[in-house]
């Protein structure tokens, strides 16, 4: 489901189109990566990036934990003085 939203955010702000078997392979191989956490060498870190002055940027995370049957998210919402 997240590579459909993924690609179609792709192709509605960038016009970037991308075919149903590249759709596909992408999700394949996203759900081999998420079934097995070992076979990723390591997150790559990014810096928050203000947004454009009058606009605000909301940035969400999400976690899953599966023994406790929970899961968890937040969100932070600043300006482009990075004021929350």
């Amino acid at each position: 489901m997240w590579s459909l939203w993924f690609h179609r955010n792709l192709f509605a702000w960038q016009s970037k189109n991308a075919s149903t078997a590249h759709i596909l392979a992408f999700s394949v191989s996203f759900m081999q990566d998420w079934n097995d956490p070992g076979a990723v060498s390591g997150v790559v870190g990014s810096c928050w990036s203000k947004p454009p002055m009058e606009w605000v940027k909301c940035n969400i995370n999400a976690t899953l934990f599966r023994e406790a049957n929970a899961a968890g998210w937040s969100a932070v919402v600043r300006d482009a003085k990075g004021s929350c």
